[in-house]
């Protein structure tokens, strides 16, 4: 079984290993208008010549629009990513935006799962909306 499976059984969660790295999951939360919103949620281990990490990321965390993203979104996760000491926002390689946050592999445990786990969980609730607004108009 892939070692990223395990946290996911113990927190109770629903999921499907990707490969022996990584584990697909999806969430649904309320957003703070009382919508609901559903999220994919991917954890990998990424491992270099030097590194080994797990990354958490939502992805994507609002779709691309056809005709790109506007240019008012670079600013606004701009300065998110200066706010947040964790959690960052960036571009995947097909241009989807993402919330993601890593993690040394050595420093995850259950605790520590269930905590980052709820961390996007909590900061995708709060920030689904007005990133939502700036890309959709």
């Amino acid at each position: 079984m892939n070692p990223i499976a395990k946290f996911f059984e113990k927190r109770g969660m629903a999921f499907e290993e990707i490969d022996e790295r990584g584990v697909s999951s999806a969430f649904m939360t309320d957003l703070p208008d009382g919508t609901e919103q559903t999220f994919g949620l991917f954890v990998l281990l990424i491992e270099d010549d030097v590194d080994r990490y797990i990354r958490f990321t939502i992805v994507p965390f609002v779709g691309q629009p056809y005709e790109g993203y506007p240019p008012e979104l670079y600013v606004a996760i701009g300065r998110r990513n200066h706010d947040m000491p964790q959690l960052k926002f960036a571009f995947d390689e097909e241009e989807d935006l993402e919330l993601a946050l890593d993690i040394p592999a050595e420093q995850l445990d259950q605790s520590e799962f269930d905590r980052l786990v709820q961390l996007m969980v909590d900061y995708a609730s709060i920030s689904y909306s007005e990133i939502a607004a700036i890309i959709n108009g």
